[in-house]
């Protein structure tokens, strides 16, 4: 499936939250709960990478920090900064998950999910969760 990293990191942090307010609820069924887990170890690793790029950004366009003081992007340096995480946010990358179906989600009755959450996951359903 064809994701950009921005589509990742926003798709991986709905589905982990989805999760963790199911463990707490108890709600999600074990088929979906089977592929969402799945879904999101593969993600968080894309999520981990895009991470670590940022993290070599930011020494790069950092100046140097006080001992113990997180490194920060100089000022003079945010523009370029900046343009390279968006460069790196809408590369898209050909991702191996699997979308998940539509039909494992109507399984969600009692579970809320805000529109935003909805919108989130229609990037790695099988079919269109929203109607138009």
């Amino acid at each position: 499936m064809k994701l950009t990293n921005r589509d990742i990191l926003v798709v991986q942090g709905t589905v982990a939250g989805l999760m963790q307010r199911s463990f707490t609820l108890d709600k999600l069924p074990g088929k979906l709960f089977y592929r969402l887990n799945k879904l999101n170890r593969k993600l968080q690793r894309e999520a981990e990478d895009f991470e670590r790029d940022r993290l070599a950004l930011v020494e790069k366009y950092s100046e140097a920090a006080e001992e113990g003081k997180p490194r920060r992007v100089a000022k003079d340096k945010e523009k370029q900064f900046m343009g390279d995480i968006e460069e790196i946010l809408d590369e898209e990358l050909d991702v191996d998950i699997q979308p998940v179906p539509k039909e494992l989600f109507l399984l969600l009755p009692d579970l809320e999910l805000r529109a935003e959450e909805w919108v989130n996951l229609a990037l790695i359903v099988e079919d269109d969760l929203i109607e138009k």
